[in-house]
């Protein structure tokens, strides 16, 4: 289907027996389906374009259109339209931006998280008559993690794309470097802010982030939704067998250690 602008019989200029569908409205080159980039406005550019066109990722431009305005704008792209954040994003900006947006967006969850522990800890002591050092105990955990937050936030983000990278290439989908894994997992904490939402709020991050990712290397690698599913909810599924082993060892034990 052609997106407006392209004379007729015009050909992709990477697939010369391909009709183009759209023009590049950077350069003007001819593309079609499979070639058009859409940055966040939903401009069509070209593959060469695409890594110059700062308005690709909202983030990238946080100087340029406010800081608030990045945040907010990056999060409803990653959210709700993946596929065009990763398919315009480019591979060679590094990451030091998408780990700053996951520092700021795992500390809106981890901020929530302990406001809604500590609402739910006066309200446990109230009924049960505890003192101000239950109410410590219950909170000082939260209070640690949201102060280290940040140092967790990006030592997370190295090691899950390093094993997400590691069982991509495994599975032959890796057609870009590490950098562009990391690129996805970390535009793929925009889900922690659903941790404003008490008690669901988590588990729902948790599972759209985990289908964020999955769209976002099949876009970023331009590799198959099968490889990357399999990138990510293997090592996911190991995970839990692995804790699954532990709590039945240990449930055997305790039970040994009863008889």
């Amino acid at each position: 289907m052609a997106l407006g602008g392209v004379p007729e019989g015009a050909v992709c200029a990477n697939h010369v027996d391909t009709p183009a569908t759209a023009t590049c409205k950077r350069c003007g080159t001819f593309v079609c389906n499979s070639c058009a980039v859409f940055d966040a406005e939903g401009t069509v550019l070209c593959a060469g374009c695409a890594p110059r066109a700062a308005g690709a990722i909202p983030w990238e431009r946080r100087r340029e259109i406010g800081f608030g305005k990045a945040l907010v704008g990056t999060i409803k792209l990653a959210m709700l339209r993946p596929s065009e954040l990763f398919r315009a994003q480019p591979s060679d900006l590094g990451y030091g931006s998408p780990l700053f947006f996951a520092v700021v967006t795992q500390a809106i969850g981890q901020l929530f998280a302990a406001v809604w522990q500590t609402i739910l800890a006066l309200v446990m002591i109230g009924m049960t008559g505890g003192g101000s050092e239950e109410l410590f105990a219950q909170v000082l955990p939260q209070a640690a993690i949201l102060v280290f937050s940040p140092l967790l936030t990006v030592l997370g983000v190295f090691i899950w794309s390093g094993i997400v990278h590691l069982c991509l290439t495994i599975f032959g989908g890796a057609r870009g470097s590490f950098d562009t894994t990391l690129r996805v997992v970390a535009y793929g904490t925009a889900t922690a802010v659903w941790g404003v939402i008490p008690l669901v709020g988590a588990f729902i991050g948790s599972i759209w982030s985990i289908v964020i990712e999955i769209i976002g290397l099949t876009e970023a690698h331009r590799t198959t939704g099968g490889r990357a599913a399999a990138a990510v909810l293997v090592p996911i599924a190991l995970c839990c067998v692995v804790v699954l082993v532990f709590v039945g060892l240990a449930a055997f034990s305790i039970s040994s250690a009863l008889m």
